[in-house]
């Protein structure tokens, strides 16, 4: 038996193994339906060079990034729109699989290698909808046990997080108060940055799950009575 939390995190790992991302895979993201995408982030950027938000030198830094191709995006646009932006530019993917072909996006495995030494441009396209989440229901959290979803006692961490956020039933995601812990603690010398999101969400609380699956550009619930997705079973068993 495992947190379901736990089997979240071992899932979303062997998915993005050989995970396709676009037209002929399970789901589309902003970047792979146009350019533009990029093209907006990149005039977004030198807006705010120009209102001195952000200052050369500059960390363009992309989370989650696939195969490269949006902060790809963003860097052909700066380069057609300005003068002498990108040249004082760092490029930089955060992805575990990623092999850059182009000698001007660095990338690496994990934000923990990355050190803050100069003003930073963070992009976080549908990336935090992939964190690990716990499922809390009532002060119970769910466990996998046979593909089969259980509710035992919560710890209190979240018992007191679900309480100080006023919700009953909800996935919570501890890794994200990790992740900012990082951001943290990476960033040294306190230099500026922007952080921006691209998700979707509900503005409303459901009092719900909303965990979902995507396939073939289909959308699916996770769980069915109790049940996991055929789904989530091939992809952990897939060797």
């Amino acid at each position: 038996m495992q947190s379901f939390e736990q089997y979240f995190s071992a899932w979303i790992s062997k998915y993005y193994q050989n995970a396709t991302i676009g037209k002929n895979g399970d789901f589309c993201t902003a970047t792979n339906t146009s350019k533009f995408f990029g093209g907006a982030i990149a005039n977004f950027i030198l807006k705010n060079l120009e209102n001195e938000n952000l200052k050369l030198p500059l960390n363009i830094i992309d989370l989650g990034a696939n195969n490269l191709q949006l902060i790809n995006d963003v860097y052909d646009f700066l380069d057609a729109i300005s003068i002498n932006v990108v040249q004082n530019c760092n490029f930089i993917a955060i992805e575990s699989f990623a092999n850059p072909k182009q000698s001007k996006i660095q990338a690496l495995k994990n934000i923990k290698q990355l050190q803050i030494d100069c003003n930073s441009f963070f992009i976080a396209n549908e990336f935090f909808d992939a964190l690990p989440c716990h499922l809390y229901d009532n002060k119970k959290i769910a466990y996998i046990n046979n593909n089969k979803l259980e509710f035992k006692q919560s710890p209190k961490i979240l018992i007191d997080l679900a309480q100080n956020e006023g919700f009953n039933k909800s996935e919570i995601p501890l890794s994200y108060f990790d992740f900012c812990k990082v951001l943290d603690s990476i960033n040294t010398h306190k230099k500026r940055w922007i952080f921006a999101v691209f998700d979707y969400g509900s503005k409303h609380y459901t009092n719900d799950f909303n965990i979902r699956i995507f396939s073939n550009h289909t959308t699916m619930p996770l769980i069915s009575n109790n049940n996991l997705n055929q789904r989530c079973k091939k992809i952990l068993s897939t060797k």
